[in-house]
């Protein structure tokens, strides 16, 4: 039997540490493409912080390699993807996890007022270009280099984490005032995703775009309990999961998804927004 095999990038903390965790994970009763994978790549943009992923390491029945990767940087996802190459003949799931807010880095809200008050080196063009860099070109770069390995896979999946700020439709991001740079570039990663299924489905390989929620990216990864708001990274990574293994091609390939998807109880039960 062929190897179950992922690769997850921005993978050292929050949501991308908890998908690599729900992955190795030794479980019975779920989807064959939710846990027990072989092999988990952990892509990552700083080797030097990977503590809980080098516990996890140790811990785990499965085999996870961890693998540098700046997402922010060509050359760098470029040896990422031939390391991974070189170790590996195929790919069942890949997860374009990684991406910035910047606004989380400054004090400036991205509102267009913010955009006009100064020509600093955090709010000018380059500033734009990073979250594009790192929130739409990364993933479709990332999917070019490893695309041969997912042909080569039994899982065909592709998942792009994206977010409901970049749906122009929907009415979070028409009341969410500011971080100009994150929405048009997360919007850039729906288009992306759309274009390439429409590439990819002769293929037969699954490729959706999945809004994950309020994931609480800060907590301690060892606090397994639920938060008061939001997701824990466990809970937020199960879902995604139990999405990427529920959906097909036919139905659901180049489409945003909502993390509320397959709440039975949820009044969006199943509710798919298109772009």
């Amino acid at each position: 039997m062929a190897l179950k095999i992922a690769v997850v990038t921005g993978a050292n903390r929050g949501l991308g540490f908890g998908l690599v965790s729900n992955l190795a994970s030794k479980l019975d009763g779920l989807g064959k493409w939710e846990c027990n994978y072989d092999i988990v790549f952990a892509c990552v943009r700083n080797m030097s912080k990977c503590e809980d992923l080098e516990s996890l390491k140790k811990e785990s029945k499965s085999d996870i390699r961890i693998v540098q990767m700046d997402v922010s940087k060509q050359d760098s996802v470029k040896r990422g993807c031939d390391e991974i190459k070189a170790q590996v003949s195929h790919i069942d799931m890949l997860i374009n996890n990684a991406g910035i807010l910047p606004q989380l880095l400054s004090e400036n809200r991205g509102t267009i007022d913010d955009y006009t008050k100064s020509e600093s080196d955090i709010i000018n063009y380059d500033h734009f270009a990073e979250a594009y860099k790192v929130n739409a070109i990364a993933p479709v770069y990332v999917i070019r280099q490893l695309v041969p390995l997912i042909r080569a896979g039994q899982g065909k999946r592709i998942v792009n984490v994206t977010s409901v700020w970049g749906v122009i439709s929907s009415p979070w991001s028409q009341s969410a005032v500011g971080a100009l740079d994150y929405k048009m570039s997360k919007a850039a990663l729906n288009m992306a995703t759309m274009s390439i299924a429409l590439d990819l489905k002769k293929d037969n390989i699954m490729v959706i775009a999945y809004n994950p929620g309020w994931v609480v990216s800060s907590r301690d990864v060892k606090e397994k309990t639920e938060p008061a708001s939001g997701m824990s990274i466990y809970l937020g990574a199960r879902k995604l999961l139990q999405v990427a293994d529920y959906v097909n091609v036919e139905e659901h390939s180049g489409r945003w998804i909502n993390h509320r998807f397959l709440d039975q109880d949820d009044p969006e039960y199943k509710k798919l927004l298109e772009f």
